[in-house]
């Protein structure tokens, strides 16, 4: 996220403060990142927060997982925020999770609601998945 900021190019993340699902901005001025603690005692970084709408402008989503199937679905921890926020947007960009090499499975559960991801990074390489949307 740095990176994206120090290049000029708008960064979003997950905002879990008072469990309304919302975005927050990274800003240049935040790209030291004060943190703070948030919801379930995880580290969370200060930022304007935004509507959920704000995720219409972005041109790559990167977001956690537990595992992901060589098909792309994405197994979470079962809130689903972001099968929520990618099934709503107008028009959804790539989708990668972050996962260690040993989270990338043949099969993982998959309900009615799950949406695929595009592909996953881990620390040796990025898989490129191609699922369907639905």
């Amino acid at each position: 996220m740095s990176d994206a900021i120090a290049d000029a190019k708008r960064a979003l993340r997950a905002d879990l403060r008072e469990r309304r699902n919302l975005l927050s901005e990274a800003s240049r001025e935040a790209a030291d990142l004060d943190i703070t603690e948030g919801m379930y005692g995880l580290p969370e970084p200060v930022g304007e927060v935004l509507g959920p709408i704000a995720v219409n402008d972005v041109d790559l989503l990167v977001i956690p997982a537990a595992a992901v199937g060589q098909d792309g679905t994405r197994l979470g921890w079962g809130r689903g925020f972001f099968d929520k926020t990618i099934g709503s947007m107008e028009r959804c960009p790539p989708v990668y999770a972050v996962i260690y090499d040993s989270e990338l499975l043949d099969t993982v559960p998959r309900d009615v609601h799950d949406q695929p991801v595009s592909g996953v990074v881990t620390p040796t390489r990025t898989i490129d998945l191609a699922p369907t949307r639905r």
